[in-house]
């Protein structure tokens, strides 16, 4: 799988991520979310414009880094004053570089991502 197919879907599954962290944490109104299905599970997302554009923006900001590899932890940290109320943080890992024809297709190893994907957002 390329490198840039790998970055998008890091950079989607992230979007999605800091979504639900947002809606769990009750830091914006419930009624600014929606359900919707990503990786066959239902996640919230915001229905509201500045927060999903932020999200957006933050989220691309990162891809030079992604494509580096050079990120391996995300940390959001919700505090209170002074005061850490909750920290919810994702670890992550990158695929070994393998030569091209020992490679799983590039639909494996979207299906095997998704999958992956789909138990850091329930």
């Amino acid at each position: 799988m390329s490198g840039d197919v790998l970055q998008e879907l890091l950079t989607e599954f992230l979007e999605v991520w800091l979504h639900n962290v947002l809606y769990i944490c009750n830091i914006y109104p419930s009624q600014i979310f929606r359900s919707r299905y990503k990786y066959n599970v239902s996640v919230k997302q915001s229905t509201y414009p500045p927060l999903n554009d932020y999200i957006r923006h933050l989220v691309l900001s990162l891809q030079p880094q992604l494509a580096q590899q050079a990120i391996h932890s995300i940390t959001v940290s919700v505090h209170s004053g002074l005061q850490t109320e909750e920290s919810f943080s994702l670890l992550l890992s990158y695929p070994p570089l393998l030569p091209s024809h020992s490679q799983p297709s590039a639909g494996e190893c979207i299906a095997q991502c998704k999958d992956a994907f789909r138990g850091h957002v329930v």
